[in-house]
């Protein structure tokens, strides 16, 4: 299972995360996307042990590209396994508040199988992240999660060299995203990412790509998050189907799950997350039906991060254990990386590319954006318009149908019979016999 579609999803496939289908002139451009999303993003369904998920990782090309440390100021290509605490998961009972819950042995597994494989598709002897290799961590607001994101790496018995750096959340988009806020400093506008090696990475500082500041700061942003409502949506039916396992109670109170988990599971009418309905408008309900509409994740981070990330550390390529939305796939995507990503079930494979492919062509008709093609915007704005004319037709009134004449009811699904035409010698004898009565009645007179 390689994540791959057999190409457009049907009118009814859930995966096709609620966008609308192409229509037949738009297929060329759709299988211009799917080729532009295979080309640099591969998924892997997650599976039961280490050693399967080596084998499987393993076969991939990606798996036998060495990296380039870099040297003086060339900054090197880089490769990095990523793990976003916030996508890791998702709380049973109310996602949208709660963190999602940190499985220390699901990273150790994938981190392991990574580097195993890393390491034997190149035959190399180096123990752990090789040279250029980072494991690059994000603590999802939990502090105490930082510690945990290493002690798999301990086996190797290398030091481990960590750079911090502290993300910034815009406090407006970060308050859309919450349903009520109590007292002050209750708003959490920052998370801790750890970019870890073994060796000197050779870094320099540089210009974020599109945020304030230079990688020699310890601070990115502040980032904008997306709304609910623009993110990728799903139904609870397959959201479900889509996490398998990794859905998971917890315990804490709701007011203090941002900082630790207490004994009690406090559940009040806001444990039940919000959904969203075909025109965006929020809706909200006293329980989750398979039907809702809600964001594949809670915990998303926008695709401009990720950008920033994959620039401003000089990374070629991406091995992903934590994909949930897609945004960092999407991110490759633009910025022409390799990315590999460890689905939670082969569902969350196939539905993610399906989404990407949506997404791709989407913004072939954004004005500005890097993925920008004029031709196909043009093709779209042609068949609005035509859809709009045809439309505009169809909902013209229809003329009534002509009444017949008094005392000429037209049989019915009979048309009345035509009149013979006249020949010309009847016409000429007929027009002497009307001026012969003529002359004879003046004569009469």
């Amino acid at each position: 299972m390689t994540g791959k579609s057999e190409g457009q999803a049907t009118a009814t496939d859930a995966t096709t995360g609620g966008l609308p289908q192409p229509q037949p002139q738009t297929n060329k451009w759709r299988n211009h996307a799917e080729r532009l999303v295979d080309t640099h993003v591969q998924l892997l369904p997650e599976l039961a042990t280490e050693t399967e998920m080596s084998k499987s990782i393993q076969g991939h090309p990606m798996s036998k590209v060495p990296t380039t440390p870099g040297s003086g100021r060339m900054q090197g290509d880089n490769v990095a396994i990523m793990f976003t605490s916030s996508l890791s998961s998702e709380s049973q009972t109310a996602p949208h508040i709660r963190s999602a819950p940190f499985r220390a042995e699901r990273l150790a597994k994938l981190g392991n199988a990574i580097i195993t494989a890393r390491r034997a598709a190149k035959e190399s002897d180096d123990d752990g992240l090789a040279p250029g290799e980072f494991l690059i961590t994000l603590d999802g607001q939990k502090p105490g999660n930082n510690v945990k994101f290493t002690k798999f790496l301990k086996r190797f018995g290398r030091k481990l060299i960590k750079k911090a750096f502290t993300v910034m959340y815009d406090y407006d988009t970060k308050l859309a995203r919450k349903d009520r806020v109590k007292g002050i400093a209750t708003v959490c506008l920052q998370e801790r990412m750890q970019v870890i090696a073994m060796d000197p990475h050779r870094l320099q500082g540089k210009p974020w790509l599109s945020l304030p500041g230079n990688t020699a700061g310890d601070i990115i942003g502040p980032l904008k998050l997306d709304r609910y409502a623009d993110q990728w949506l799903l139904s609870f039916k397959d959201k479900r189907e889509l996490y398998g396992k990794m859905r998971l109670p917890v315990g804490g109170s709701l007011e203090e799950e941002e900082f630790e988990d207490d004994e009690d599971d406090k559940v009040d009418d806001d444990s039940i997350p919000p959904y969203f309905m075909d025109d965006g408008i929020r809706g909200s309900a006293l329980s989750r039906k398979d039907d809702h509409m809600e964001p594949v994740t809670y915990g998303s981070l926008p695709v401009e991060f990720f950008s920033n990330v994959l620039d401003g550390l000089s990374i070629r390529d991406v091995v992903d254990i934590t994909p949930a939305d897609g945004n960092l796939a999407l991110a490759c995507i633009i910025k022409q990386r390799g990315y590999v990503g460890i689905g939670f079930t082969e569902f969350h494979c196939t539905a993610l590319r399906s989404h990407l492919v949506d997404v791709v062509l989407e913004c072939f008709g954004k004005d500005g954006h890097p993925l920008f093609h004029a031709n196909y915007k043009q093709q779209i704005e042609d068949e609005t318009e035509a859809r709009g004319e045809k439309r505009k037709r169809e909902e013209e009134p229809k003329k009534p149908p002509k009444e017949p004449k008094e005392g000429k009811e037209p049989q019915e699904g009979k048309k009345p019979p035509k009149k013979p035409k006249k020949r010309k010698d009847e016409e000429t004898s007929s027009d002497e016999e009307t001026s012969t009565a003529t002359d004879g009645s003046g004569e009469s007179m």
